[in-house]
């Protein structure tokens, strides 16, 4: 009788095993095919439904370090998708990914500054652009146009056509102070 027990619950655990592999993906990507999924949803209520879920996997994958999904949940944050909005919890969440160097988080970062407080705007930018960031070059350019000559702010203004490798330059340049 103890083998027949047993060998049932081996059985069990056997069958049961894709079940229990499948609840160990990955919650940041789970989240992203959520996320894909609301922008064909076919009503709005569906939607906001899976929007909800991938807000809960974001969180998730947040609480292990997960920048990428610190940058994505700040956007739901920041936008009301799937949550209610908050700009505190978006600066926030920007704040976290930008100390592990995420490119947007660093270019958002760069943008909610550029307002208020140049110098941070400034090195926000100057890090996106680090990270290759595209349009980062140009921004930082913006927020320091005291190390612009005229021939550099000619070259700036050939950069919008949103040429990356130019854009990189501009911004290396005008870093550089040259």
């Amino acid at each position: 009788m103890n083998k027949t027990f047993l060998s049932v619950i081996a059985l069990l655990l056997f069958a049961a095993g894709p079940l229990f592999a499948q609840n160990t993906k990955d919650p940041y990507d789970t989240a992203l095919q959520l996320l894909e999924q609301a922008e064909g949803a076919g009503s709005e209520k569906a939607a906001e439904k899976m929007l909800s879920d991938a807000a809960a996997l974001l969180k998730k994958a947040v609480e292990k370090g997960n920048a990428d999904a610190m940058f994505q949940l700040a956007n739901l944050y920041r936008n009301g998708w799937g949550v209610k909005q908050n700009d505190a919890e978006t600066l926030k969440l920007l704040q976290l990914a930008a100390g592990k160097e995420h490119g947007g988080a660093l270019y958002n970062l760069g943008a909610y500054y550029s307002a208020h407080d140049p110098e941070k705007s400034a090195e926000f930018f100057r890090r996106a652009l680090a990270q290759g960031v595209p349009g980062a070059g140009i921004r930082f350019g913006y927020c320091c146009p005291e190390r612009y000559s005229p021939g550099k702010i000619r070259i700036q203004s050939r950069c919008h056509a949103r040429d990356r490798r130019s854009t990189k330059s501009v911004g290396r340049t005008a870093f550089q102070g040259k």
